[in-house]
């Protein structure tokens, strides 16, 4: 009966054991023009970026590191001062759709990956007019997709020399903020009037390189689609591939519902939300207040390749219901 009980203890560790690690993280590389600001807006605009990443760290479990070099300014491949902030993606391309997909089913782990996939959104068959799909690399990391930085479409895009920026280096995305360091707010519990969300700002830029992301509008320079497109709907089953279409919005179940609106043409990115509601992954910042992610940002990255920290909740009633197994092996034993 001892030897039972053992069996059964072992059995509970495995499944403790197995549940997903909180492995993901955020590795910032931070340039000359934040690390040569004096101390005190160096240490804050470095403390408000840890703060961002550590909410894809404490959301998602996925056991791969990112490197993101980080810049302030017309640096790196920057050729403009951003207005708030950018990023670019360190691209892998040439990937056909059944890989992609085949990856994504493969990683499905969430209610919201089951509905994707289940529903359509993620079909059977390519729906872009683009037969050929790309990955940052990040993404590609998620996926289980073999990642080759040295073919990173990035080394040689036209115009800007990736390669001395870290492109066939490990580098999985570059992000810059706007240079006027008094334009920012670095404590999201302390907003300030007149003054953007830093922190905000940056979760919007790392999600950007980690793959929330489109490149519709550039498919001169980018002809390829990417998994993020595939949640583009204006109607139930209506996708949506266009440069000007409005209205079209983010859908996990084939557009019969939406999660929130994508922005539409004439200014800021295809990807970002419209704005409805105050939120980081908007296409325009709102001065004097904290962007914090919602539910919506959350499934957005789930979706396309990100697995989601069980929540606590849960594995309590797991740990719970393990342990009343434990005890009533134990009475079983002694009876």
């Amino acid at each position: 009966m001892r030897k039972s009980y053992s069996f059964h203890l072992v059995a509970i560790l495995t499944v403790l054991i197995s549940l997903p690690a909180h492995a993901l993280t955020i590795n910032p590389i931070y340039d000359g023009s934040i690390s040569g600001l004096p101390a005190a807006t160096s240490l804050a605009i470095t403390s408000a970026f840890a703060a961002a990443s550590q909410y894809f760290q404490s959301t998602y479990s996925d056991p791969i590191t990112i490197n993101i070099d980080v810049y302030l300014g017309a640096n790196g491949p920057f050729s403009t001062n951003p207005s708030g902030g950018a990023s670019w993606a360190n691209y892998m391309a040439g990937s056909s759709f059944a890989t992609i997909r085949t990856a994504l089913v493969n990683d499905a782990k969430s209610a919201a990956d089951a509905q994707s996939i289940g529903s359509g959104t993620v079909p059977a068959a390519n729906p872009s007019p683009l037969t050929q799909y790309m990955l940052p690399s990040a993404e590609a990391k998620a996926l289980n997709v073999p990642v080759t930085y040295a073919n990173s479409f990035m080394t040689n895009f036209p115009g800007l020399n990736f390669v001395n920026l870290g492109a066939t280096n490990n580098i999985d995305g570059w992000v810059s903020f706007n240079s006027n360091t008094n334009s920012w707010f670095y404590n999201q519990g302390s907003p300030v009037a007149g003054k953007f969300d830093f922190t905000g700002t940056a979760e919007h830029e790392i999600s950007e390189v980690l793959g929330r992301v489109t490149q519709i509008a550039q498919t001169n320079f980018f002809p390829y689609a990417l998994p993020y497109d595939l949640f583009r709907y204006t109607a139930a089953g209506v996708r949506d591939f266009t440069q000007t279409a409005n209205n079209v919005y983010f859908s996990i179940n084939n557009g019969t519902n939406s999660l929130n609106t994508f922005n539409g043409p004439g200014g800021g990115d295809l990807a970002d939300w419209a704005g409805a509601t105050v939120d980081p992954y908007n296409a325009f910042l709102t001065n004097g207040v904290a962007m914090l992610p919602s539910a919506a940002d959350t499934t957005a990255l789930d979706v396309i390749g990100y697995d989601i920290v069980p929540e606590p909740s849960a594995l309590a009633l797991l740990c719970a219901g393990l342990g009343v197994l434990g005890f009533a092996l134990r009475r079983k034993q002694r009876a």
